[in-house]
């Protein structure tokens, strides 16, 4: 089962845990095992019974010990599920603000896109013209002092 207060004080202690087991064996070896049982320095107290009354489903039903074992592990279960729930909520969070950062910084980039004026495409072409027709009568020159 689990560990409980004891009854009333055995060799100086207070509290045992108490083992509920069940098992078939020939009688003649039942003194052999209490004889075992009783040099042993772990164990305060045996009590054997014979348990010819007990049915098949009483020996497997479970143990107090085993019933809040399962209980705690539940409870555990169920925590755990509830705090991955929350953590993929609070992500789920995070991503749809991130996610509205973004649009606002798009936003903004468009806004201020609207307000630089375009650059006129006919003065960049005019100034490469010019650097042509420049070369051009540089080149013009270099012919003409060969002459």
């Amino acid at each position: 089962w689990d560990e409980r207060p004891l009854a009333y004080e055995i060799e100086g202690k207070r509290r045992g845990t108490y083992i509920l087991v069940y098992f078939n064996v020939d009688g003649e070896k039942i003194s052999t095992l209490e004889r075992e049982v009783q040099l042993s320095e772990r164990i305060m107290r045996v009590l054997i019974l014979r348990g010819d009354h007990l049915t098949e489903e009483c020996i497997q039903k479970d143990t107090p010990a085993a019933i809040a074992e399962k209980a705690v592990e539940d409870h555990a279960k169920k925590k755990k599920e509830l705090e991955e729930k929350k953590d993929a909520e609070e992500k789920a969070k995070a991503l749809e603000l991130a996610a509205a950062d973004v649009e606002d910084e798009i936003e903004d980039v468009a806004a201020d896109d609207d307000k630089v004026p375009d650059a006129p495409v006919a003065d960049s072409e005019d100034k490469v013209d010019d650097v042509i027709s420049d070369d051009d009568e540089a080149g013009e020159e270099i012919e003409g002092e060969k002459e």
